[in-house]
């Protein structure tokens, strides 16, 4: 004889908040506990990412009517310190000229800025005669009065005439690629970014290099123009200490500000940005590029080199 068994539904609703309850309980501790990671604390690492803003501008020669390509990528490089630092064969041009096995003249002016310090030129500060404007202005009518009188009333680095020679013998229908090369001088020298009632005052860092790559376009528009940006530099403080320039706004902007103005600058002319401040030598890596706070050491050279010979195009071996 079968006996009938009751179940009692209160039990088994108990006993289904007691399985929640228990698999609830076991869960909390085990995300408690966590999982193992991969992170070390005590690991340095130099592999860091930051994304270059570069630009990228090519000029179709042979829409250009006349124009007879030799055959030859002839380079010309202008700009301060990267330039003029080191002029061996640890240098940027010939380090460029090995990677792209093009002929690579260059013409630095250590310590010059892109923008000149003064709107109008005048000869109590002859080396505004050596910022970037003035010189593409002789470049294209080929009168260096300008840089001449300075040099000879002894107003300037005598050095600046071996350059400056460069420049004067320079056959600029055979030129291919000029590329403009400066540190964070006018930053640190407290250069104004824009004038917003004249875009091309040359007093200022937007205003010079757009004056510049305007008169090389009108003059030779079949060079390519290659603009490569500050790498990082910090401010020196009067204790000695650095203050970084990705912050450090000493009146005219951060470093930031003259790299985005002048990649703006670069889309409305339409000439190639590399960008090294963000690209190239950043914040995190300085210390190992540079020998202070702004001056590339070798291995700052030779990062910069291996950018601008990638914009210019190495050849397939």
């Amino acid at each position: 004889m079968k006996k009938n068994v009751k179940i009692n539904p209160h039990l088994i609703i108990w006993i289904i908040i007691g399985i929640v309850l228990i698999v609830s309980i076991v869960k909390i501790i085990i995300w408690n506990i966590g999982t193992k990671s991969d992170y070390d604390p005590n690991n340095i690492t130099d592999d860091y990412n930051t994304e270059a803003l570069d630009v990228t501008y090519k000029i179709n020669t042979s829409k250009i009517e006349g124009f007879v390509d030799d055959g030859i990528t002839t380079v010309l490089m202008v700009g301060n310190n990267p330039i003029s630092d080191c002029t061996n064969e640890k240098g940027i041009p010939a380090l460029v000229a090995d990677s792209t096995k093009a002929e690579v003249y260059s013409a630095g002016f250590a310590d010059t800025c892109l923008a000149a310090a003064n709107s109008d030129y005048s000869a109590d500060f002859a080396l505004d005669a050596f910022s970037l404007s003035y010189l593409t202005k002789a470049m294209c009518t080929g009168d260096y009065s300008l840089q001449d009188n300075a040099l000879n009333a002894g107003a300037v680095n005598q050095d600046y005439a071996a350059s400056l020679d460069v420049l004067k013998n320079m056959d600029y229908s055979k030129v291919d690629v000029l590329v403009f090369m400066y540190d964070a001088n006018d930053y640190l020298q407290k250069r104004n970014l824009y004038d917003e009632n004249n875009a091309y005052n040359t007093g200022t860092y937007t205003g010079a290099l757009r004056a510049s790559a305007t008169q090389i376009a009108e003059a030779y528009p079949h060079i390519r123009i290659i603009f490569m940006t500050p790498s990082f530099a910090s401010v020196v403080n009067e204790d000695g200490s650095y203050a970084s320039g990705d912050t450090t706004n000493l009146g005219c902007g951060t470093m930031p500000n003259y790299l985005l103005f002048s990649i703006d600058v670069a889309n409305e002319c339409m000439f190639t940005v590399v960008d090294n401040y963000y690209g190239t030598i950043f914040e995190d890596i300085a210390a190992d590029y540079l020998t202070d706070n702004v001056h590339l050491n070798d291995l700052g050279r030779q990062a910069m080199a291996a950018r601008l010979a990638e914009a210019i195009g190495v050849p397939e071996e």
